[in-house]
């Protein structure tokens, strides 16, 4: 008989303490994991012959990957050899074809007018060289010739009329430069204007046009014939600088062409300068990747400079860091690739390793912690994000930094995460007011300040003491000013649970109808805000998702079986209201953690209706059942056990704690 009194008290205190049902937490996102290691390099700090040319050779096989997939039928077309009868490039679209011999194509051209005292030599891959022997010819007749030889009308609309004449003896020199001296005797300059097989020489007065131009075809001409001397560190920097040029033209192609072609002439070379040229142009192909959105090659390239760098000093090497992981970034966000993202993340750490402590690198330091910081974020590796970003914020926010309202926002989220509510909070309320105030920066998403407003009162949610008062009166606000966003889903589901918990007593909702009150937002007394509330989430319901319905309706149905237990009057009908909302949230084929969690309450507002029967047979039910997780089985044995003791059938009750069942 002891034995007997003792098992009943114990069942009463366990009932007693009974949670009400709940679905089960999802599991947490997955964290980046990977090992923070420097990129291997040559410890001797000697080149490695064969290692080298394996790189090199590794490099103009991914040159050529990109070419391949980035060249548009307009790129190809430029880059195959001049039709004979088409227009010829300029020694600055020549300069790419600098390292090729100049072998001709086809017979010498003689001028219909002039004949033999001016002809042209058209070359393979394109350009052409002129010949001319004229004494005192008229200027006007030997430019409209050459632009008849060259295949390229002339406009020479700003030049002034006049007899100019001109005496020149010319042999094999390249066409536009022989142009340039025979229109420089009349003191006339000009361009070519047009793409691709529709191009103008337009002449003007010098004085007009002015020297720029001409200026720009010499120097092009020079780094030309610099790329062609014999002198390593010449050639290397001259064809370096036009690999520049292609880039600071947008041709991107093009540029990545001309300085793979400077590590495939100099990369074995001697001379420590034409080297510097070398590393200059491999980080000159990974920027030309980049743009070309070829992230994964890019990437390659850069491991490639960062694994091979054998110097003391390299003045690129920090930026390159910084390229690698961004393309690793970019790979990542591309393919949704998590490798990438861990990629990008190791490299940023071995960076800042190597640098953090070197004033000469300070600002790539600087960004390199504002990176590292946004990477683990999104990974969601909240303390060492909060570290880096501090130590970015502690160093000042420049123009290279991101808008102030951006890191609030991403230090507000490490500090949610980690558990510093009321710091988050204080942070999330500043950037909320801003965007009401319509202070917020521009140039960030709308989303920022939504999710900002939620996390409001996700704060409140969840203090130790959950304040469910505020944290309602924090939704219905974000409600009101983001009602059509994809906040909304997200903020029904919020604003349904705290309904849920302020149903338990009268006292949280006259706290509610103050602070709406003080908000001037709506004139509602509070008991009538939530009572019409239930009714304005079930109107909205269609429009969610059914995971989304699932849920709210999880709530509204716990909300009404609080109502049964706080109103003696609305007893039974609130029950049985709360049993019908039980059995949508079951009839959306939601997870099983929410639908164990629905057949529990359903079963318990079933006994708390009087209908005793249906109650016992789904708890009985549930029990007989071996995919029940222990607790969802616990809360089943104490609702069961707790039901048979009321009744007085104290051996069923025993039976029913311990969670057998006949």
């Amino acid at each position: 008989m002891n034995y007997l009194l003792l098992v009943l008290f114990s069942g009463m205190l366990i009932a007693a303490e009974l949670p009400a049902p709940m679905p089960s937490l999802p599991p947490d996102g997955r964290s980046l994991q990977l090992e923070v290691q420097s990129p291997t390099r040559d410890q001797a700090g000697e080149v490695d012959p064969k290692g080298l040319a394996e790189d090199i050779l590794a490099l103009k096989r991914a040159v050529e990957r990109v070419r391949a997939a980035t060249l548009t039928s307009s790129d190809a077309a430029s880059d195959t050899a001049t039709k004979h009868n088409g227009p010829l490039p300029s020694a600055g679209e020549m300069s790419m074809h600098s390292s090729k011999t100049l072998v001709p194509e086809g017979e010498r051209r003689a001028s219909p007018r002039l004949g033999e005292r001016l002809t042209l030599q058209r070359l393979v891959g394109g350009g052409a060289l002129l010949n001319c022997s004229l004494e005192r010819e008229t200027l006007e007749v030997v430019y409209r010739e050459i632009g008849i030889l060259v295949g390229m009308p002339i406009d020479d609309t700003q030049v002034v009329g006049g007899r100019r004449t001109v005496s020149v003896n010319l042999s094999d020199i390249p066409w536009d430069e022989a142009f340039d001296r025979i229109l420089g005797q009349g003191g006339i300059a000009w361009r070519a204007e047009g793409k691709g097989a529709v191009k103008t020489l337009v002449l003007s007065e010098r004085d007009r046009l002015g020297g720029m131009a001409v200026l720009e075809r010499l120097a092009a001409r020079a780094l030309e014939q610099a790329a062609q001397s014999k002198d390593p560190v010449a050639s290397s920097e001259a064809l370096w600088l036009l690999g520049q040029q292609q880039y600071a033209a947008k041709r991107w192609v093009e540029a990545m062409r001309l300085w793979a072609n400077v590590a495939d002439r100099f990369g074995q070379s001697k001379e420590a300068i034409a080297r510097r040229w070398v590393m200059k142009s491999i980080k000159g192909v990974g920027d030309a990747m980049m743009r070309l959105q070829q992230y994964n090659e890019a990437r390659s390239v850069y491991a490639n400079y960062v694994s091979r760098v054998t110097e003391d000093v390299d003045p690129d090497l920090a930026e390159v860091y910084l390229s690698c992981a961004d393309a690793g970034r970019h790979q990542g966000m591309l393919h949704n690739d998590p490798l990438s993202f861990d990629q990008a993340v190791d490299m940023l750490h071995a960076m800042l390793e190597k640098f953090a402590n070197k004033p000469e690198a300070a600002a790539e330091v600087h960004l390199a912690r504002l990176a590292l910081g946004q990477l683990l974020v999104d990974a969601g590796r909240w303390r060492e994000a909060e570290t880096q970003l501090s130590l970015f914020a502690k160093a000042g926010v420049g123009e290279e930094g991101p808008p102030a309202d951006q890191l609030t926002f991403w230090r507000a989220e490490c500090a949610f995460n980690i558990g510093r509510q009321d710091e988050a909070r204080t942070a999330y309320e500043r950037l909320y007011r801003a965007w009401r105030a319509a202070k917020g920066e521009m140039t960030l998403p709308q989303h920022l300040y939504q999710t900002a407003a939620l996390r409001i009162g996700q704060c409140y949610m969840q203090e130790k003491e959950p304040r469910w008062v505020h944290a309602l009166f924090a939704f219905l606000r974000a409600r009101q000013d983001f009602i059509q966003t994809s906040m909304g889903p997200e903020i029904a589901v919020a604003i349904a649970r705290c309904y849920a918990e302020l149903n338990r007593d009268e006292d949280s909702v006259a706290v509610l109808w103050q602070l709406i009150k003080q908000d001037a937002r709506d004139p509602r007394p509070g008991r009538m805000q939530l009572d019409q509330l239930l009714g304005e989430l079930e109107g909205g319901l269609a429009s969610y998702p059914g995971p989304i319905r699932a849920r709210v309706l999880f709530y509204i149905a716990q909300a009404e079986y609080r109502n049964a237990q706080r109103d003696r009057k609305v007893r039974v009908a609130m029950a049985e209201a709360a049993m019908n909302h039980y059995e949508r949230v079951m009839a959306e084929n939601p997870g099983p953690e929410l639908v164990n969690a629905a057949r529990l309450g359903m079963a318990r507002a079933a006994l708390f209706a009087g209908q005793d029967a249906r109650g016992v047979a789904m708890l009985v039910g549930l029990l007989r059942e071996n995919t029940m997780d222990t607790r969802d089985r616990a809360v089943a044995a104490q609702l069961l056990g707790t039901h048979y003791r009321e009744q007085g059938k104290l051996r069923e009750a025993i039976k029913a704690f311990r969670g057998e069942v006949e």
